[in-house]
């Protein structure tokens, strides 16, 4: 193979890796808004408070407007609002609270969520079946309003705790981002009760919710990061040739937390009788929250048939492929994977790297 043969090769290869990463790189961000606080019964003040940093980021451990987790938020509402002092942590907060049943539910109670085999999530409940919570994962994270009617919250509840006093408070009327500039805004349906000042009525303002998408994979985990292992058989459809090629095996680690595209790297190692080849692949890609997963990489091979080029270049594969949404079986979750992908050779021409890979994928939140 002649040195032009060679750069034109590279080129090509180098077009193709940029034509897609173009194709699929796409990142979207949501605005963040705060507001201030206004003061009337313990709960609603609570409340106030707590709506008052809707648009704020999560941050695992954060308990202030540079950030929130979902215990944070419950108890900076509490100690700015109510001017209460509660637990820092959903176990504790749980542990102190009155449980409620559902139907006494009243505007300042907690709902807390099991998401994680323990309890591991809190939010605020508003009445007319919202909450306001600071979420970890999804399309929007930090401090929103969802609806329990969703099924992952339907799934994960655990019970109603509540740590206020009962005041007859009925649903309050959620607010929009822009709402939570002008607290005056909020209503609830106490505003004709005894001791509660009157206050005009108002419209229902539209909810702030993450609805109607739902992350079918939501992260369980503490760090932020996704740790996957695949196995399984390679594969084409060659005239004459039987479909099975060879067998791949490689880990992934991917960040996850808080946002909708997760980067991850990874490495493996891969069989393919068609190129005779025991390679280590080393790559880099993007994963939505649907599953769909981009990579590229190089690869570096032990042997190889002696009719190719052993060098490793970049991209020395490239593909894309899908995971499935997860099934539990005890206590693991299961996925299934299936990829196209190309594994290239400097002087290979005849299309012999496009192959298929169908796997079973374990995952494990850290």
């Amino acid at each position: 193979m002649t040195v032009n043969t060679t750069v034109r090769l590279q080129k090509r290869h180098y077009c193709n890796a940029l034509f897609i990463l173009f194709m699929f790189f796409s990142l979207s961000t949501a605005g963040a808004t705060e507001g201030t606080a206004a003061v009337q019964s313990v709960r609603m003040s609570f409340i106030r408070s707590a709506h008052s940093f809707l648009g704020v980021r999560y941050l695992h451990g954060g308990t202030t407007s540079a950030g929130m987790d979902c215990s944070g938020l419950v108890y900076t509402a509490a100690r700015q609002g109510a001017g209460r002092q509660v637990p820092r942590t959903v176990a504790a907060l749980s542990s102190v609270s009155q449980r409620v049943q559902e139907h006494l539910r009243e505007p300042g109670d907690l709902l807390f969520f099991n998401t994680t085999g323990n309890l591991s999530h809190v939010g605020i409940w508003l009445g007319n079946n919202q909450f306001i919570h600071a979420a970890s994962d999804g399309p929007r994270t930090g401090v929103i309003i969802s609806n329990m009617s969703e099924d992952y919250w339907r799934r994960t509840y655990s019970h109603t705790g509540r740590i206020f006093a009962n005041e007859g408070l009925g649903p309050v009327t959620a607010m929009t981002n822009g709402d939570a500039q002008n607290p005056a805004r909020i209503s609830s349906d106490t505003d004709s009760l005894p001791g509660v000042p009157t206050r005009t009525p108002r419209q229902p303002n539209t909810l702030h919710a993450d609805t109607p998408f739902e992350n079918p994979y939501p992260f369980e985990g503490e760090t932020g990061f996704r740790f996957q292992i695949t196995a399984g058989p390679l594969w084409d459809i060659l005239p004459d040739r039987f479909p099975i090629r060879g067998v791949t095996a490689f880990a992934d680690l991917s960040w996850v937390r808080g946002t909708d595209i997760y980067p991850g790297i990874g490495a493996g190692i891969s069989w393919d009788t068609r190129t005779s080849s025991l390679s280590i692949p080393l790559t880099a890609s993007v994963t939505t929250v649907h599953g769909l997963r981009f990579f590229i990489g190089t690869q570096f091979h032990l042997f190889v048939d002696q009719t190719l080029d052993t060098d490793a270049i970049f991209p020395g594969i490239i593909g894309l492929s899908w995971y499935s949404p997860p099934l539990r079986m005890a206590s693991q979750r299961i996925r299934f994977y299936q990829s196209a992908e190309y594994s290239w050779f400097l002087d290979e021409t005849t299309g012999t790297g496009f192959r298929f890979n169908t796997g079973v994928t374990f995952s494990f939140d850290r």
